[in-house]
């Protein structure tokens, strides 16, 4: 740090496709889960555009909607790593 004046040992340039995944992947790994309104916002484009399965992953019982979030179900807490890797 005192010479360079950063702690940043490497950086990575994320693909748009890759940075809207890693951050509903993010989301999904807290209670809380997804804020709709922050990936539209930050990205343009609302989560289903983006990720046209989600419904389908809705009917399954894998995530659910409530208060503007998307989060994991009951069903999908025990498949988590699976649901995750749907939008990779």
């Amino acid at each position: 740090v005192a010479a360079t004046g950063t702690a940043i040992a490497t950086e990575e340039t994320l693909s748009v496709e890759t940075a809207r995944g890693e951050f509903v992947i993010t989301g999904l790994r807290r209670i809380t889960g997804v804020d709709l309104a922050a990936f539209a916002e930050r990205f343009g484009v609302s989560l289903d555009a983006a990720f046209p399965h989600t419904p389908g992953l809705e009917r399954d019982g894998l995530v659910e909607r409530a208060d503007g979030r998307l989060r994991l179900g009951a069903r999908g807490l025990r498949f988590a790593d699976t649901v995750a890797a749907t939008y990779v």
